[in-house]
């Protein structure tokens, strides 16, 4: 630990000699700094570093310092990337302004990007990568003498442990202004390439490795502004929720951590400059109009029934940080309440988004559905960019419309079966069918009526099917035709369709056509490998007589299922009457399994020429091979 505790020592004394010799006025407004591993011990570094353009230039190059207990520190210089150095468009949430960065005298700021590869001596668990710079912007009013502290930014890293790892990245940009008396949802989102998991709070701004900057009274990490409502952070999303009361500049740092299998493995800080201004212009956000799928003007949105949500589009971005479900109410067209689930915001940019998926409880039904506003559990409704907002009972209308009953399907069967599978043009409910089917009969042109005795392949819940397989109750041989027909079950009603629709009792689904012959389908002819399972013939049909012949051969097993023992031609001769009978022909091949010799294991030096291996097999793919030397 010796080593670690001098390398602290020299940093600090780096930096106070930093201090005393510093010109004032670098306006260092953000950072952050992060890696990405790239090989053994290797990784590159990207500081991002945000500069006010009223201040000096940005540094040509920049200097990150690493350390840790188990090896002795060093530097490394980042370059900036080509393109650097461009502008961060102007909040518009105030009158158009030139900014400082194109000589004007309106807040402007851009944005340096400096990277660059480190090989670290070796792993260990407690490696830090840490960046200064003097000065911090005079304009901040909640530190004492702020422009007298350099802006600090680290991130940490264990190599020992998780040596591959790279450190999370925030995906938004550090810099805006915040209208005083305005509420925000202020994102610091990040992503992390390894799929960790993610923590952030809220921390003090250093001057340098664990030294505060000296806050104003009534100032520090967990209240870095004056806010009319709590200050929190989010610790799974990084979101900041404030309500800024004063016309200010303050700084705020984040940490955001990363977690494998519940052990902390690294983690990154970012420390920001927060404007906070008045005289904003925003104007509050509403839904969008409709347009229809070619987008032109609609008078609705459309919807489908059975949908369980809807997407909701906005005229402006609003902060993503605002939307909950209690936000938006659907009502039925019934004037209902359907429950909303939830309320995810979609394809989130610096914490912005101009659509949201809703889910509710309830399938949507026939009629006109709407969404309204209302403020929710969070005080509000969506508050656009620049904290405005959106008027409560706002509303957009969804139409759904009824393509109405079933059409009639036609289709063959066998002369004798003992179900049948139908397929519809529309989905039926299933948790409106009773399990035995009851809501179903089948009638043939003789008037027989053969009672359906269960259905298949139609799920419960919420579920829904257009197919499903009706059950009876052993092998009938209707007169053709006959007619699948609808009647009230044992639950007292029939079915709905996907639009929660009753279908009448007495309507006709299907119309069946039986043949003079059997169907049987032993399924399609199979090629198989030498080394894998024979297949079982299975003639399809229940309770008949049945004989098999195997390239012209008698075959023993004469019943519904038959097991292949060899390639060949086979044949099944199903009959259920004397003039009721079908049969069908499978052709099975069987190919051998290739032989692989690639010769003698070999030894070789690493100057002798590398072998070539032929597998043989011309034709056939083949895998990788590993060689060791």
């Amino acid at each position: 630990m010796k080593k670690f505790f001098t390398l602290v020592a020299a940093t600090a004394i780096a930096v106070l000699s930093l201090i005393s010799s510093k010109s004032y006025g670098s306006h260092a407004v953000a950072a952050d700094i992060t890696y990405t591993y790239v090989g053994p011990n290797q990784y590159l570094l990207t500081l991002r570093f945000y500069r006010d353009c009223s201040g000096i230039t940005a540094p040509a190059t920049v200097t990150l310092g690493y350390a840790s207990s188990c090896f002795p520190g060093g530097s490394i210089t980042l370059n900036p990337i080509p393109g650097t150095g461009l502008e961060i468009p102007p909040s518009t949430c105030l009158p158009p302004v030139t900014t400082s960065c194109n000589g004007g005298s309106g807040y402007g700021v851009q944005e340096y990007i400096y990277q660059g590869l480190v090989t670290l001596p070796g792993p260990c668990a407690d490696w830090r990568f840490d960046y200064s710079l003097c000065c911090r912007n005079d304009d901040i009013t909640t530190v004492i003498d702020p422009d007298f502290y350099s802006i600090y930014v680290s991130s940490t890293l264990d190599n020992f442990n998780f040596p591959t790892n790279s450190s999370p990245v925030f995906t938004t940009i550090p810099v805006t202004q915040f209208c005083v008396g305005n509420q925000f949802f202020y994102n610091q989102g990040a992503t992390d390439i390894d799929g960790d998991s993610l923590n952030f709070f809220l921390d003090i701004a250093e001057d340098a490795l664990g030294v505060s900057l000296p806050y104003a009274p009534g100032y520090g990490a967990l209240t870095p502004l004056a806010s009319s409502t709590p200050i929190t952070i989010d610790p799974f999303t990084g979101t900041i929720s404030f309500t800024p009361s004063l016309v200010q500049v303050g700084v705020i740092a984040i940490v955001c951590e990363e977690y494998r299998n519940g052990i902390k493995i690294g983690q990154i800080k970012r420390d920001i400059q927060m404007n906070v201004v008045a005289g904003c212009i925003g104007s509050a956000p509403v839904f969008a109009d409709p347009v229809d799928p070619s987008g032109n003007p609609a008078a609705f949105y459309t919807a489908s029934c059975g949908d369980t949500s809807i997407y909701i589009i906005l005229d402006t971005p609003i902060q993503c940080g605002s939307v909950v479900p209690t936000d938006i109410r659907v009502l039925t067209p019934q004037g209902l309440l359907n429950p909303v689930l939830t309320a995810t915001p979609i394809n989130c940019v610096n914490g912005q988004t101009d659509s949201i998926l809703v889910t509710f409880f309830y399938p949507l039904t026939a009629g006109t559905t709407y969404a309204f506003t209302k403020v929710g559990f969070d005080n509000n409704t969506f508050l656009s960019e620049c904290g405005v907002q959106m008027p409560e009972f706002d509303s957009i209308a969804f139409n759904v419309i009824d393509p109405g009953i079933f059409a009639i399907e036609t289709q063959n069967v066998g002369c004798s079966f003992n179900n049948v599978a139908v397929t519809f043009d529309y989905e039926i409910v299933c948790n409106t069918l009773t399990a035995s089917g009851s809501e179903f009969f089948l009638i043939d042109a003789n008037g027989v009526v053969y009672p359906v005795t269960g259905i298949s392949n139609c799920p419960g819940g919420n579920g829904f099917s257009s197919s499903v397989t009706f059950n009876f109750g052993g092998n009938i041989a209707p007169a053709t035709p006959c007619y699948l027909i609808v009647q009230n079950g044992t639950d007292q009603n029939t079915f709905t369709n996907r639009c929660n629709t009753f279908i009448l009792p007495g309507d006709t689904l299907a119309v069946l056509n039986v043949l003079n012959t059997l169907i049987v389908n032993l399924g399609n002819d199979p090629t198989i490998c030498d080394t894998d399972p024979l297949p079982i013939l299975d003639a399809g049909v229940t309770g008949a007589t049945y004989s098999g012949t195997f390239n012209g051969s008698t075959l023993p097993d004469q019943t519904q299922t038959i097991a292949a023992s060899q390639a060949g031609i086979y044949i099944v001769n199903v009959g259920v009457t004397p003039v009721c009978q079908g049969a069908d022909t499978l052709v099975l091949t069987i190919n051998p399994s290739p032989t692989v010799a690639l010769g003698n294991d070999i030894s070789l030096c690493d100057t002798d020429p590398v072998p070539t291996l032929d597998a043989g097999n011309a034709g056939l793919p083949t895998n990788g091979l590993l060689m060791e030397f």
